[in-house]
């Protein structure tokens, strides 16, 4: 399936596990560059990661982000996300 993501880059919450780790492995898959986010599960995100990398996917940056607090936030908007499209 295309889903025109090619050199898109996405950012999925909760992509350590579950449905956000699904559906950043797919985006990766269409070409998008992915920004892997965790908060607690290093691991699951690492295996995102690695996830990504294998179906041929590339990687935007992994940023360690709970986006209830103000703080992770402003490390988002000023993270290499910036300027993306």
């Amino acid at each position: 399936m295309d889903l025109h993501l090619k050199d898109a880059t996405i950012l999925v919450t909760g992509s350590s596990a579950g449905i956000g780790q699904a559906t950043a492995i797919a985006y990766g898959a269409e070409g998008a560059r992915v920004a892997v986010t965790y908060h607690k599960d290093r691991q699951g995100a690492e295996e995102t990661k690695q996830k990504i990398l294998d179906s041929g996917g590339k990687l935007s940056s992994r940023i360690m982000i709970w986006l209830i607090q103000t703080r992770s936030v402003r490390v988002l908007s000023k993270s290499r996300m910036n300027g993306a499209r």
